[in-house]
């Protein structure tokens, strides 16, 4: 054999063996891209789902017939949402207890509010699935006489989830909540 045939297979023997490290290289680098695009992507989408969730409903009647209305639109799609309590409700998002919403006292009548919300890939989830159940109780709430205001609370807030969920990665989870002032 020639020199430059030794040549050609020592340099073909050296790329053969450094191809998983120049697999690792590119694919880090390419992980590292993604994910700086998918951080870019949520930030400009950010401010717009957090007034999705933001938005409140106003019924112009008291607590009783308020909490009648909005079971009626619960009614209406049982696997949407759910009572969870006095003045309480689930919305459904991917699991029944994604989306907290709460009724509270407001001057003239009363206020639902999202309370509290699930995150996925450090984004709030449900705006969208908020927006349908608020038409629900609008709806529910148009066939008793009621009137509703739509309104804004202040944005959630992200703070650690109490429980310890961990997300898929391994990091500790986080969920969005009411503001607490």
């Amino acid at each position: 054999m020639e020199t430059w045939q030794f040549i050609g297979i020592a340099l073909l023997v050296i790329a053969l063996l450094a191809s998983p490290l120049w697999k690792g290289l590119l694919t880090s680098r390419a992980q590292r891209a993604g994910e700086n695009a998918g951080r870019a992507f949520a930030a400009k989408r950010l401010p717009t789902a957090l007034d999705a969730l933001s938005t409140t409903l106003d019924l112009r009647t008291d607590a009783g017939t308020a909490t009648e209305v909005i079971n009626a639109a619960v009614a209406a799609k049982p696997k949407k949402a759910a009572a969870a309590g006095p003045g309480q409700w689930y919305v459904t998002f991917a699991d029944r207890d994604d989306i907290h919403v709460r009724l509270t006292g407001v001057p003239g009548g009363v206020r639902l509010a999202v309370v509290k919300t699930i995150e996925f890939q450090e984004f709030p989830q449900g705006g969208g699935d908020w927006a349908k159940f608020r038409e629900r109780v609008v709806a529910a709430a148009q066939a008793r006489g009621v009137a509703t205001t739509q309104g804004a609370s202040p944005h959630l807030q992200r703070i650690a989830d109490p429980s310890g969920r961990e997300t898929l990665g391994g990091a500790r989870a986080s969920i969005w909540v009411a503001s607490v002032a």
